[in-house]
């Protein structure tokens, strides 16, 4: 059942998976991995040494997720009513079986994408009807570092997005840039590859529902001044909301290309991880 699961897994076939021989070869290392983040140097000018201390950073993979589909027969059962050929066992029970753990990995993969991924282009609530809104995307990833080590790239979309593409309603036409894919498009009614990504339908992709900020322009504001970690103190309108799952941004922060330390020129999204109700107006 578990070989029939991998083999039809979607979102959760482009998850990294390096890591995951550490869970299961050598002696147990209990349920919390921890994961050497690459050390940053700073670059000298001249030839005399400066030595630097070396940045110890690290983030945890944890396995805190398990689950399972479980079947329950007697003997009456296998007596009477089994399935007699591995044929058929596999058609009506383990094949089924094997779907359902796969399309529950693929939803659990699509969730966290969702509520960790930051970075957001288009408008929510609307199909896009153009190739920038997909190029936006790629452009953004770039920016920020790129996928340049990735072994698979992938870009999932819902059926109707990729209904929309292919149809000859984007702007521009989609089938007038390709030529390789143009049999996918018009046979199957998708696109296999385009802005160095792989092409796929889902329908465990999650829709976001955003909070209510009355006035979004001014209405919202950093309070206090310093603020480290995770968590950040703002000052709003009363009854206002933030959900998990919106983004925000804040005036003059922009994202930072790893590699040259420089800004994108674009304000970096940050990603609400739990939700909150303002609870006292501004002045």
């Amino acid at each position: 059942v578990i070989a029939l699961a991998v083999n039809q897994l979607g979102i959760a076939s482009i998850f990294n998976k390096q890591y995951e021989a550490d869970f299961n070869e050598g002696r147990p290392i209990g349920d919390t991995l921890r994961v050497k983040l690459p050390h940053r140097s700073n670059i000298r000018e001249g030839l005399l040494y400066q030595g630097q201390s070396i940045d110890r950073r690290y983030v945890n993979v944890v396995a805190d997720q398990v689950f399972g589909a479980d079947l329950d027969y007697d003997t009456i059962e296998k007596a009477i009513q089994m399935e007699r050929s591995p044929e058929e066992l596999d058609a009506n029970l383990f094949k089924p079986v094997g779907q359902q753990i796969a399309q529950e990995i693929d939803s659990r993969a699509a969730l966290y994408a969702y509520r960790n991924t930051n970075n957001i282009t288009g408008q929510l609530g609307t199909t896009p009807t153009a190739l920038s809104v997909y190029t936006g995307a790629r452009t953004r990833i770039k920016e920020c570092g790129g996928w340049e080590t990735a072994s698979r790239v992938g870009a999932f979309i819902t059926p109707e997005m990729m209904g929309t593409i292919v149809a000859g309603s984007s702007s521009p036409a989609l089938l007038s840039l390709f030529v390789k894919d143009v049999d996918k498009a018009f046979r199957k009614g998708y696109i296999g590859e385009y802005g160095d990504m792989s092409w796929f339908e889902s329908m465990s992709l999650y829709r976001h529902t955003t909070g209510v900020i009355t006035t979004q322009a001014t209405g919202t504001t950093v309070s206090g001044a310093g603020q480290t970690g995770t968590t950040l103190n703002l000052g709003g309108t009363t009854g206002d909301t933030l959900l998990a799952g919106d983004t925000i941004t804040i005036a003059n922060v922009f994202n930072v290309n790893p590699m040259t330390r420089r800004s994108t020129n674009r304000l970096k999204h940050f990603k609400i991880m739990t939700g909150c109700t303002f609870a006292s107006s501004l002045g």
